[in-house]
């Protein structure tokens, strides 16, 4: 399951939570502590020592940080700026401000992105961009971190910089960046992180980069840059919104994708952490800035916050993504398996039964079932057939769609299926739900159908028909076929969310 944001707060705070690979449900935490410097910093799948707080650029290999030259001035002025729209935001009061933010982009599918208005291939951004705010210029200023991949005359160039821009004046100070050479394309299974925040008074940006990385781990895979606080974003209520994402390179380009889907995610963390209210964060082809890309978002992102950490996540598909009519970044390529011979009409457990899902085998419950239970230990479902529905191999891969659901006193987010769909299926490295949407074609609700409950936490638990003496977390405590089936779950706290899946045949 995901790596909890608060779980993270005590390692992260100085520089903002990030959602990893593998998330948990976000648990009470200390209150952020302004100034306080993280001994480690959490980079998608990687934990890595926290680097440097001196300015100047850094990058990560195998043997730590290490300080490499920043671009000169002569470098930086070459370096195209991004583009920005009318940011007069005020500030709202003190309870909203960001101390820190990262953008995470995880990578479902990749086939290619293009420029389409400067014909430039490979060219993109990642962006983590704030508001505009109030500076001691008496301007609108606004601040970027940026990892940027374009082409000039001497060839493709790639850079992470911190931007610090004074919008009145239309002045783009790339204040300071580096090279952050890659070796290949993103690529499915990547996760990207940009974050910024500060660090004794100053900004500092990280870039954790998959494509930075040789094939044998080799050469730098991390960057860090540290810079002075020109115009003051990290003093007082200035910074309460957040936009970005995986853009075009700048100059009011746009990102053209094809074949491709991504999960991208804001991580944001407030001054105060007794705010539940998230800051204001743009999701979409950009925000506040004038880059943008051709994916559209197929999921509604839910802004939630926990003691003062804050975190939106959606899908976003590029124009020509197909996936047999369902808006999921991972659809099937394998129908489900038939039932087993001979299986029993109600309650039965699978062991085995996989179908391929974005070319990951994952365990499903076979032909029409319905998961209704999980032994996670031992890779068990508990499936039901009971209401004898027809069997589909269009199911939905669900990797960000979040609920808020109050138990052991406090409220937790819970990685749930897409409204009116039920759990078949569960992989939980990936941390894939595999959901069936109902009610199927042909077929009506009853009385009741879509009301949900929580079981747990702790379980209630069912024995398990193959393994006497063992048991399972199930929706249907007693084994007595009800119509529950399970939408979400929070494994660590063994939390199920159950829902009531009765449906009919339409009447002809």
């Amino acid at each position: 399951m995901r790596v909890g944001l608060l779980a993270l707060v005590a390692a992260l705070i100085s520089l903002g939570a990030v959602r990893a690979e593998d998330t948990k449900t976000p648990q009470p935490a200390s209150a952020p502590q302004t100034g306080t410097i993280a001994k480690t910093i959490t980079l998608g799948k990687k934990v890595l020592p926290a680097p440097p707080s001196s300015p100047g650029c850094y990058r990560h290999t195998t043997a730590g940080w290490e300080e490499t030259p920043c671009l000169s001035k002569e470098q930086r002025a070459r370096v195209p700026h991004p583009g920005s729209l009318t940011l007069n935001q005020s500030s709202p009061p003190s309870p909203f401000a960001v101390q820190s933010g990262a953008l995470v982009v995880k990578v479902g599918q990749f086939g290619g992105v293009n420029d389409p208005n400067n014909g430039g291939a490979g060219e993109f951004s990642l962006q983590l961009n704030s508001n505009g705010f109030p500076g001691p210029n008496g301007h609108v200023d606004w601040v970027q971190f940026t990892y940027q991949s374009y082409s000039i005359g001497n060839g493709q160039q790639y850079v992470s910089c911190i931007w610090t821009i004074d919008l009145t004046t239309q002045n783009y100070n790339p204040q300071s960046c580096q090279g952050a050479d890659t070796t290949r394309s993103p690529q499915a299974g990547d996760v990207a992180v940009v974050r910024g925040g500060s660090v004794n008074g100053s900004l500092q940006m990280v870039v954790s980069l998959p494509w930075a990385s040789g094939a044998d781990g080799s050469g730098p895979d991390a960057f860090s840059v540290t810079a002075t606080d020109q115009y003051g974003l990290l003093a007082g209520t200035k910074w309460n919104a957040v936009s970005g994402g995986f853009l075009g390179a700048a100059s009011s380009s746009i990102a053209n994708l094809t074949r491709s889907c991504l999960t991208t995610t804001f991580d944001i963390v407030l001054a105060a952490a007794a705010v539940a209210s998230p800051p204001a964060v743009s999701a979409g082809p950009g925000g506040n800035t004038l880059e943008t890309n051709n994916l559209g978002v197929v999921n509604t992102p839910i802004p939630f916050c926990v003691q003062g950490v804050c975190e939106v996540s959606y899908d976003e598909v590029s124009q020509d993504w197909t996936a047999h009519g369902l808006q999921t970044c991972y659809p099937s390529d394998l129908p489900v398996p038939p039932l087993p011979p001979g299986t029993p009409q109600g309650p039965f457990e699978d062991d085995g039964s996989r179908m391929s899902v974005n070319g990951v085998h994952v365990h499903v419950c076979p032909g029409a079932s319905l998961m209704i239970g999980v032994d996670q230990t031992h890779d068990r479902f508990l499936c039901s057939n009971a209401f004898l529905l027809p069997d589909t191999t269009d199911v939905i891969a669900d990797a960000s769609t979040q609920a808020t659901y109050s138990y052991s006193g406090s409220p937790h987010s819970v990685h749930v299926c897409p409204v009116n769909s039920a759990m078949v299926g569960w992989n939980e490295t990936k941390d894939w739900l595999i959901c069936r949407q109902l009610p199927p074609s042909g077929y009506v609700t009853l009385p009741g159908y879509g009301a949900l409950s929580i079981n747990g936490p702790g379980g209630l638990l069912v024995a398990e028909p193959k393994h006497a003496g063992q048991q399972m977390h199930a929706c249907d405590p007693q084994g007595a076929g009800l119509s529950l089936a399970m939408s979400g779950l929070q494994a660590d706290d063994q939390v199920l969310v159950c829902m009531n899946s009765l449906v009919t045949p339409r009447l002809q």
